[in-house]
């Protein structure tokens, strides 16, 4: 089905808007966003894609930072935060890894977006949850009352007590 908010989320598609919905993002949520990475680095360096066939698939859509995990560490509000949540598993599935390579010390020390060609933020789309809006106009009075107008309303859902939605990003 069809959402009939998308086209105004996608009004909102911006470098700018998507890096500052990251760094807004609570750290321990980051994990739910539903999209598949396709690579840890934005110099592609380390294919994170189940199979062979879906690492293809996916350089399609190379200049998607939604694909990157990367782009996601690189904004986290607080690391602090992450490795409350997340620690353990990303010291085992990549961390000790990555330790390991001399070529990871560089990656770890580089922020970037644009100079590879990540100009997109999009999200695989998912029906396990909905995006909340409220759009609102406020009316003025002659008298200088003002009231607000409700145009659009949508509530959010979100069953973060179903851990199976989560693990569909293969760590």
């Amino acid at each position: 089905m069809y959402n009939k908010f998308a086209p105004r989320r996608e009004l909102f598609n911006s470098n700018t808007i998507f890096i500052y919905g990251l760094r807004l993002t609570d750290p321990c949520m980051m994990l739910w966003m539903f999209t598949q990475y396709f690579l840890l680095d934005m110099n592609r360096n380390w294919e994170m894609a189940s199979t062979t066939r879906r690492q293809v698939h996916c350089l399609i859509d190379k200049n998607n930072g939604a694909k990157y995990l990367e782009s996601s560490l690189r904004n986290l509000a607080s690391w602090e935060s992450w490795n409350l949540c997340w620690r353990e598993s990303f010291t085992i599935g990549f961390v000790n890894y990555l330790e390991s390579l001399s070529l990871s010390q560089k990656w770890v020390e580089k922020i970037r977006w644009r100079s590879y060609e990540i100009d997109k933020f999009n999200l695989e789309w998912q029906d396990y949850k909905t995006t909340g809006l409220v759009d609102r106009m406020i009316i003025t009075t002659a008298f200088g009352l003002s009231y607000p107008l409700e145009l659009t309303s949508a509530t959010s859902f979100s069953p973060t007590n179903y851990i199976s939605n989560v693990l569909v990003f293969c760590w």
